[in-house]
């Protein structure tokens, strides 16, 4: 039984996890570097000392406020 437990939650991570999604911006073109690397460093992606999920949630508005979407691939 704890087996089976374990593996059900093996599996939901995995597919919570597995999903592909490219940013893109509002007239269609990719994201580019430079934007990416801008909002990186705002939000402190490079510093170790950070939280991952408050970085994300930075990235995220970061490039949502220059124009970008998320769609899935």
């Amino acid at each position: 039984m704890r087996r089976l437990f374990i593996l059900i939650i093996v599996l939901t991570a995995i597919v919570c996890f597995s999903g592909c999604v490219s940013w893109r911006h509002s007239s269609g073109a990719p994201l580019s570097r430079a934007d990416e690397f801008d909002c990186d460093q705002k939000c402190g992606y490079y510093d170790t000392r950070q939280n991952a999920i408050g970085v994300a949630l930075c990235v995220d508005s970061c490039l949502r406020s220059k124009g970008y979407y998320t769609v899935r691939d």
